[in-house]
């Protein structure tokens, strides 16, 4: 039996779980809820591109926080300065936490999608057309970006515009290369734009979306399920209605 939701019960449960980690106002509340998120990620296969997320984003968000809040600022928002440092730090801790949270059930979502139910997940999700195909063309567009970027600085590097391959000499001839790079995405996007309607590509493409949803109903309803419970404990915690 596969593992994989169906493209609406994904998205209404994550739509569900984001809605919970955002309302969600305790650390250890959101904390539980990324432990529990963690296993969909190993799941997925995703978790090393959330590993990437936590110390490219997380990581100085984190660090950010935790000095200005607590050591700086001293009391969260709507309080005099230095009056709670307690409760700054749990200011902090909970706006780390979402985000690890909110991340997480988005790279849960999108990027555990299998590349052969991409179209048929968006198709679901309500896009045809343009809209699907732009959608399919920006979950490559990073890749793309990457292999571009990875053959521009290959070749300032062989004409002597760089002394190596680490990461500084790349931040450092960056803005030089930008300009390549952009001339390259905008040159690709009107070459695709371009042959859309030349090869047929929106037929072609919203035929091929119309195949059956491989998901399995039965993870969908118990993902939706405890997506549901999960926003219903956040509301109660945070407005004490049960």
């Amino acid at each position: 039996m596969t593992t994989t939701p169906t493209a609406r019960g994904r998205l209404a449960s994550s739509f569900l779980a984001i809605v919970g980690a955002v309302v969600a106002n305790n650390p250890l509340l959101l904390a539980s809820g990324y432990v529990l998120l963690v296993p969909l990620l190993l799941i997925g296969v995703v978790f090393r591109a959330h590993l990437r997320f936590l110390a490219i984003i997380v990581l100085p968000v984190a660090a950010f926080s935790l000095v200005v809040w607590p050591l700086l600022i001293g009391a969260p928002p709507g309080e005099t300065a230095g009056s709670n440092p307690v409760g700054a730090l749990r200011f902090a801790a909970t706006t780390v936490l979402r985000l690890m949270l909110v991340g997480g059930i988005i790279q849960a979502c999108v990027l555990a999608i299998h590349s052969r139910d991409l179209a048929t997940t968006f198709r679901r999700w309500g896009l045809r057309g343009e809209w699907l195909i732009a959608a399919l063309a920006a979950t490559i567009l990073g890749p793309e970006m990457k292999r571009r970027a990875d053959r521009v600085f290959t070749a300032a590097l062989a004409r002597g515009f760089l002394p190596n391959r680490s990461v500084w000499s790349r931040v450092r001839v960056l803005p030089t290369m930008l300009m390549p790079l952009t001339a390259w995405s905008l040159r690709s996007a009107i070459s695709r734009a371009d042959n859309w309607h030349e090869r047929k590509l929106l037929e072609r493409v919203d035929a091929f979306a119309e195949r059956p949803d491989r998901g399995s109903l039965f993870v969908s309803m118990t993902l939706t399920l405890a997506a549901a419970v999960w926003l219903v404990t956040s509301i109660s915690l945070r407005w004490r209605i049960l």
